[in-house]
Protein backbone atom coordinates (compact mmCIF):
# COMPACT_ATOMS: atom_id res chain seq x y z
CA UNK A 1 0.00 0.00 0.00
CA UNK A 2 2.95 2.53 0.34
CA UNK A 3 6.12 3.05 -1.19
CA UNK A 4 9.13 4.47 1.07
CA UNK A 5 11.50 3.16 -2.17
CA UNK A 6 14.60 4.76 -2.26
CA UNK A 7 13.63 7.02 0.71
CA UNK A 8 16.07 7.25 3.91
CA UNK A 9 14.77 7.34 7.39
CA UNK A 10 16.27 7.75 10.38
CA UNK A 11 14.17 6.83 13.59
CA UNK A 12 15.12 8.59 16.69
CA UNK A 13 13.77 7.57 19.78
CA UNK A 14 15.06 5.86 23.34
CA UNK A 15 12.55 3.46 23.65
CA UNK A 16 13.73 0.64 22.16
CA UNK A 17 10.69 -0.99 21.14
CA UNK A 18 9.09 1.85 19.48
CA UNK A 19 12.05 2.45 17.59
CA UNK A 20 12.34 -1.11 16.72
CA UNK A 21 8.89 -1.13 15.38
CA UNK A 22 9.53 1.60 13.35
CA UNK A 23 12.23 0.67 11.44
CA UNK A 24 10.59 -2.62 10.88
CA UNK A 25 7.24 -0.87 9.58
CA UNK A 26 9.22 1.71 7.35
CA UNK A 27 11.62 -1.33 6.68
CA UNK A 28 8.61 -3.33 4.95
CA UNK A 29 7.49 -0.44 2.92
CA UNK A 30 10.47 -0.51 0.79
CA UNK A 31 12.63 2.51 3.20
CA UNK A 32 16.36 1.98 3.90
CA UNK A 33 15.92 2.78 7.69
CA UNK A 34 18.60 3.83 10.25
CA UNK A 35 17.93 4.21 14.17
CA UNK A 36 19.53 6.15 17.27
CA UNK A 37 18.50 6.23 20.73
CA UNK A 38 19.28 9.72 21.36
CA UNK A 39 19.77 13.15 19.69
CA UNK A 40 23.61 13.23 19.96
CA UNK A 41 24.13 9.98 18.25
CA UNK A 42 21.49 10.93 15.63
CA UNK A 43 23.14 14.26 15.18
CA UNK A 44 26.24 12.19 14.41
CA UNK A 45 24.48 9.92 11.57
CA UNK A 46 22.89 13.16 10.06
CA UNK A 47 26.25 14.59 9.55
CA UNK A 48 27.59 11.39 8.02
CA UNK A 49 24.24 10.27 5.85
CA UNK A 50 21.57 12.15 3.95
CA UNK A 51 18.26 10.93 5.10
CA UNK A 52 15.24 12.13 3.69
CA UNK A 53 13.23 12.11 6.54
CA UNK A 54 14.25 12.11 10.26
CA UNK A 55 11.26 10.92 12.76
CA UNK A 56 12.21 11.59 16.44
CA UNK A 57 11.21 11.48 19.91
CA UNK A 58 11.48 15.25 22.22
CA UNK A 59 12.22 13.92 25.49
CA UNK A 60 15.27 12.05 25.03
CA UNK A 61 18.51 11.29 27.32
CA UNK A 62 21.56 11.83 25.68
CA UNK A 63 20.54 14.51 23.43
CA UNK A 64 17.04 15.80 23.46
CA UNK A 65 14.64 15.55 20.16
CA UNK A 66 14.61 19.90 20.17
CA UNK A 67 18.71 20.31 20.12
CA UNK A 68 18.86 17.85 17.41
CA UNK A 69 16.01 19.64 15.53
CA UNK A 70 17.91 23.02 16.55
CA UNK A 71 21.11 21.67 14.81
CA UNK A 72 19.55 20.01 11.71
CA UNK A 73 17.99 23.17 11.13
CA UNK A 74 21.74 25.07 11.61
CA UNK A 75 22.82 22.39 8.90
CA UNK A 76 24.65 24.48 5.75
CA UNK A 77 23.13 21.64 3.46
CA UNK A 78 21.29 22.43 0.18
CA UNK A 79 18.63 19.72 1.03
CA UNK A 80 18.08 18.53 4.57
CA UNK A 81 15.67 15.81 5.51
CA UNK A 82 11.89 16.68 5.88
CA UNK A 83 11.26 16.42 10.01
CA UNK A 84 8.49 14.35 11.98
CA UNK A 85 7.80 14.15 15.57
CA UNK A 86 6.56 12.27 17.96
CA UNK A 87 5.85 12.63 21.54
CA UNK A 88 3.86 12.18 24.65
CA UNK A 89 4.13 15.63 25.53
CA UNK A 90 2.53 19.11 24.35
CA UNK A 91 6.14 20.54 24.79
CA UNK A 92 5.48 21.97 20.80
CA UNK A 93 3.22 25.14 19.70
CA UNK A 94 2.10 25.62 16.45
CA UNK A 95 4.50 28.61 16.21
CA UNK A 96 7.16 25.85 17.71
CA UNK A 97 6.28 23.37 14.73
CA UNK A 98 6.72 26.32 11.86
CA UNK A 99 9.75 27.39 13.69
CA UNK A 100 11.51 24.37 13.58
CA UNK A 101 10.33 22.84 10.24
CA UNK A 102 8.28 19.84 11.87
CA UNK A 103 6.28 18.60 8.95
CA UNK A 104 3.94 16.57 11.17
CA UNK A 105 3.58 16.22 15.49
CA UNK A 106 2.44 12.53 16.47
CA UNK A 107 1.01 12.62 19.67
CA UNK A 108 1.86 9.15 21.82
CA UNK A 109 0.13 7.22 21.72
CA UNK A 110 -0.18 7.30 17.89
CA UNK A 111 -2.36 5.29 15.23
CA UNK A 112 1.01 3.72 13.18
CA UNK A 113 -1.37 3.32 10.25
CA UNK A 114 -2.08 7.02 10.63
CA UNK A 115 1.96 7.34 10.84
CA UNK A 116 2.63 5.90 7.83
CA UNK A 117 -0.24 7.81 5.76
CA UNK A 118 0.48 10.67 6.75
CA UNK A 119 4.41 10.43 5.94
CA UNK A 120 3.24 9.00 3.01
CA UNK A 121 0.64 11.96 1.85
CA UNK A 122 4.17 14.96 2.93
CA UNK A 123 6.37 13.24 0.85
CA UNK A 124 4.82 13.12 -1.86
Amino acid sequence: MYNFDKVKILVVDDEELLREILVETFTMHGADVDAAEGGNQAFEKIKATHYDIVITDVRMPNGDGIALLTQINAMDRSTKPKLFVCSAYSDLTEQKLKDYNILKLFNKPFDLEQLLADVSKLMA
